[in-house]
């Protein structure tokens, strides 16, 4: 089949004994088998060149297609977040307006007991525990909304003032989880254990497109170094080089996706296919 007849072009081009398995085919296939050998010494080099070029090509065109996809969620999730950041500086300011007006009221500790159990419904009622965490702080007539992802500070002006200071703890986005997560230490919460910080890396490195442009540019190098018979010291340190590196790749992408299970698993890509022919 053609897989199997790929394989064999490509062990003709770097092994030794390539006549061995001319020999074998002209006499398992007969005429046939030599016509093969003809058109690969005619017209081998420029199949196979052209077929590297088209995987490459693709593969860069996924990847930027892959970039421009992320880019798109990330601009929807921040935009979503900024929308959540106001309705809790809104629900924020309502909040503290009641609780002024009920403390303003003269002898009517009940009142003021009722009016911030409604609060505390209408809390749960409009944000889910999971889903409001921010920063915020209100101190004086100042309602002061941090944004954490994006280090940006709403400002709002109160129509009275406070004479206690509320604090809230700090929290987390996580846009990986679509949930955010709290900090209790005043520091932010370390949601990721040092298997995931490096499972995060590793992703960061198979869609980043300067390690895709060069190891496209190590393919290169490494399909002209096949057609080098004369060899030497500085070839073989080089081969060397391009292995480790190629191994480096299989390494990460595999630690980032998984090898054979997964949406973008290793085995899944063509591109793949040919770093592994190349090491191998």
């Amino acid at each position: 089949n053609f897989m199997w007849s790929f394989f064999t072009t490509f062990y003709i081009y770097v092994g030794d004994n390539w006549t061995d398995v001319m020999l074998l085919a002209v006499h398992q296939y007969g005429f046939a088998g030599c016509i093969f050998f003809v058109l690969i010494i005619l017209f081998g080099h420029w199949f196979l060149l052209n077929m590297v070029l088209a995987i490459v090509l693709t593969g860069c065109q996924e990847s930027l297609d892959h970039r421009a996809t992320v880019s798109v969620l990330e601009d929807r999730a921040d935009e979503a977040v900024r929308r959540l950041y106001l309705r809790y500086a809104l629900r924020l300011m309502r909040e503290h307006a009641a609780w002024a007006q009920a403390a303003l009221t003269p002898g009517s500790r009940q009142q003021q007991k009722k009016t911030m159990h409604q609060i505390h419904l209408q809390r749960k009622k409009e944000f889910p525990r999971r889903t409001t965490r921010m920063a915020a702080s209100v101190s004086g007539n100042l309602c002061i909304v941090h944004g954490v992802k994006d280090s940006t500070t709403v400002k709002y002006d109160l129509p009275f003032s406070l004479v206690r200071s509320v604090q809230t703890p700090k929290y987390l986005v996580m846009k990986r989880h679509k949930s955010f997560v709290m900090d209790k230490s005043k520091q932010f919460a370390a949601f990721w254990t040092n298997k995931e910080k490096i499972k995060k890396i590793s992703q960061k490195l198979a869609t980043s497109a300067y390690v895709g442009w060069f190891m496209t540019l190590v393919v290169v190098v490494s399909w002209l170094i096949m057609f080098d018979e004369k060899g030497g010291t500085g070839i073989e340190i080089l081969e060397i080089i391009i292995m480790i590196l190629f191994s480096a790749e299989v390494l990460w992408k595999s630690t980032a996706f998984g090898f054979y299970s997964g949406p973008q698993a290793f085995l899944k890509s063509r591109w793949n296919w040919v770093d592994l022919l190349l090491v191998a």
